[in-house]
């Protein structure tokens, strides 16, 4: 009795999405379109048009990020460090990865314009590693601001093991202290990225000035991530917009329409401009029928 109600649930849960998939279709609108929706460009406006999940890797962190729009700055993504809660005062993650960066001639080229009205510390990261798979540990390539503000501002670089994403760096293997006379106090500061992976070397713009020139990274690891940020203070950052060529895909885009046409189709049905009624009561409603009367009996113990 068990394995037939299961196969009976089974039959009416694939016959329901077939027939939601023909519905849908009838509708003049293309399957393709559940998919993915697509953009490609040199330029993350973060004003809201590109959706967050788009280009944010939020599986990763812990960050309150928004729109938002700031007098004489314009619109601009919030970045806002989360907390425990549980006795600790330090962010439990305040990393973004940035998703679908494409490389020119094997070269990853990012841009952020970086409003820091607090003077917060930050670091800019050029790549990370996948896990390994024996450990569980991956390496990120980071570039860290430091005593932002102040006449020590300065820049360490570092490739380094990073299982926790918390803010403890170890293996600087570039610093440069003398990065003043290119900050921005006053507004916004943009800082370039330049990972080329035919050698692994990583250069660092500021304002369009080279700070770190063609700094080598050794490693035979691959890379999965080419752009991010991380707060390295409790303070709220803004990112004013990312240039960078992307291919961003959205993968949930009208899914929700094919949904309410499967309930549609379970609970009374759709249009007979789409399905004819008797369609629906052979294929669905019969075997949804079977299917109650077999759980009901089940319920009171007829086997």
């Amino acid at each position: 009795m068990y394995k037939l109600l299961c196969l009976l649930a089974g039959y009416i849960i694939v016959s329901s999405t077939i027939l939601g998939y023909f519905v849908y279709e009838s509708q003049q609108e293309q399957i393709g379109t559940l998919q993915t929706i697509d953009y490609k460009g040199n330029m993350i406006n973060l004003d809201g048009s590109i959706p967050l999940n788009m280009f944010i890797d939020t599986s990763l962190s812990t960050n309150n990020i928004l729109f938002t729009d700031i007098n004489g700055i314009g619109e601009v993504l919030q970045i806002n460090p989360s907390y425990s809660g549980i006795g600790r005062f330090d962010p439990i993650d305040s990393t973004i990865y940035i998703k679908g960066i494409q490389a020119t001639n094997n070269i990853y080229n990012v841009k952020y314009s970086v409003y820091n009205p607090n003077n917060a510390d930050f670091s800019i990261i050029s790549g990370m590693t996948d896990l390994n798979w024996f450990t569980g540990n991956k390496k990120v390539i980071i570039t860290k601001f430091e005593d932002i503000g102040t006449n020590n501002t300065r820049i360490s670089l570092s490739f380094t093991d990073d299982t926790t994403l918390g803010y403890a760096l170890t293996a600087p293997i570039y610093t440069n202290n003398n990065i003043n006379s290119y900050w921005n106090n006053a507004g916004i500061n943009t800082i370039t990225s330049v990972f080329n992976t035919n050698d692994n070397t990583v250069s660092i713009y500021l304002n369009d000035n080279l700070i770190v020139n063609n700094c080598p990274i050794q490693t035979n690891d691959s890379f999965v991530i080419f752009g991010g940020l991380r707060l390295e203070e409790t303070e709220t950052i803004y990112i004013k917009n990312i240039e960078t060529n992307v291919y961003l895909t959205d993968d949930n885009q009208n899914s929700d329409n094919l949904l309410v046409i499967i309930a549609q189709l379970l609970a009374w049905n759709v249009s007979e401009e789409y399905l004819p009624a008797i369609i629906n009561i052979i294929l669905v409603k019969l075997p949804l029928l079977f299917l109650s009367i077999g759980v009901a009996l089940a319920i009171f113990g007829v086997s």
